[in-house]
């Protein structure tokens, strides 16, 4: 039982990270187009690699942290 709530966080925390690296990076590059001075953001691998990273690791550990509570419990005790 625990596994399928290990997956469900990995799948979610990943696919989240990736939408959210790309809407940043479109949003850092049309801001950029419009600025004057031709100022232009920059991103690295290294960038994607911290911003993933984070993003998985808060995201599994918060969507494991409730699953485990949840799962030593009773579930008689809980509908109650």
């Amino acid at each position: 039982m625990l596994t399928g709530m290990l997956l469900e966080s990995i799948i979610l925390t990943v696919s989240g990270g990736i939408i959210g690296f790309l809407i940043g990076w479109g949003l850092s590059f049309l801001i950029s187009f419009f600025i004057p001075y031709h100022i232009h953001a920059i991103v690295t691998f290294g960038n994607f690699l911290l911003a993933f990273g984070v993003s998985s690791t808060v995201g599994i550990i918060f969507g494991l942290l409730p699953a485990t509570q949840a799962s030593k419990r009773n579930l008689i005790d809980i509908l109650r």
